[in-house]
């Protein structure tokens, strides 16, 4: 970004425009594009998602508006939203060549050798990936100090950003023959203690009210500069059909990603295919 000229100030001032919605996704794509045309990025490597399916990818479709899921729990799939999620990633990948080609199924050692190398300019991962660099793939503190990080900016000018979470749940089955005692046990397994050891160990943000006021917790700065995101996240439906819905979502962002579908004729399938498999458990909208 220097290379590009931005100042030191307008570097650290990013995350807040962003937070505020006066940096959009249009503007991150600009920023992407302008870095890879002037040559200070190698073509195919200006922007970086995920490289495998994963529920990273309902972020865009939740900043295009989309709803997973209606009051009654049932799946809901919104055609409009998930057009322009494609529609981003047909123009990433196939418009402007900024994702390189064959990119969807690459391995993910291979992809983290990449981001830690610093050839890569624009990454989306998660920030448990920060631990796993500096452990599994020798990054130094120089690199790690030329990473920024902020949310997936707005869709459009004003908007809200995003970012995801995937809660688990702990469960006692019926059978227990001791269900006080394992309530007890995950009870004293959950305190906001316990889970920051866990939080600082693999830069996990915190799962818990209270977890920031821990003292390991408070002193780590990546952590405590991150932990403000959880009042922009989104979920993924609790519902036991999703693994036939996301297969399909992501069957239809593959064929866009590598240029074997239009962004419309991909939501065509993926619609007709959601509709044979699920019937009247997803609501289309």
């Amino acid at each position: 970004m220097k290379k590009l000229g931005w100042t030191d100030e307008e570097i650290n001032q990013l995350p807040e425009k962003i937070k505020n919605g006066d940096f959009t996704l249009n503007d991150l794509i600009d920023l992407a594009k302008e870095a890879q045309d002037k040559g200070i990025v190698d073509k195919g490597y200006a922007f970086w998602p995920r490289p495998v399916t994963g529920s990273d990818f309902y972020m865009w479709y939740y900043d295009f508006g989309g709803k997973m899921q209606d009051e009654s729990g049932k799946l809901v799939l919104d055609k409009q939203a998930l057009l322009k999620e494609y529609q981003f990633f047909y123009d990433v990948t196939q418009k402007y060549g900024l994702t390189k080609d064959h990119f969807v199924g690459m391995d993910w050692d291979i992809w983290h050798k990449v981001v830690t190398s610093g050839k890569s300019f624009i990454i989306q991962g998660g920030s448990w990936m920060t631990s796993q660099w500096m452990q599994d793939y020798n990054m130094s503190e120089k690199e790690w100090n030329q990473l920024g990080y902020a949310l997936l900016p707005a869709a459009e000018k004003g908007g809200k950003p995003v970012t995801l979470s995937h809660p688990l749940v702990y469960m006692i089955t019926k059978q227990s023959q001791h269900k006080d005692l394992a309530a007890e046990v995950l009870a004293y397994a959950t305190t906001p203690e316990l889970n920051a050891k866990h939080a600082v160990t693999s830069n996990h943000i915190g799962i818990l009210k209270g977890e920031d006021q821990v003292p390991e917790y408070k002193k780590d700065k990546f952590l405590n500069d991150i932990t403000y995101m959880l009042d922009y996240t989104h979920y993924l439906p609790n519902n036991d059909k999703f693994g036939d819905y996301d297969e399909s979502v992501f069957r239809g962002l593959s064929a866009v990603m590598s240029g074997q579908m239009t962004p419309k004729k991909a939501l065509n399938t993926v619609v007709a295919d959601i509709k044979q498999k699920l019937g009247n458990q997803v609501v289309i909208q």
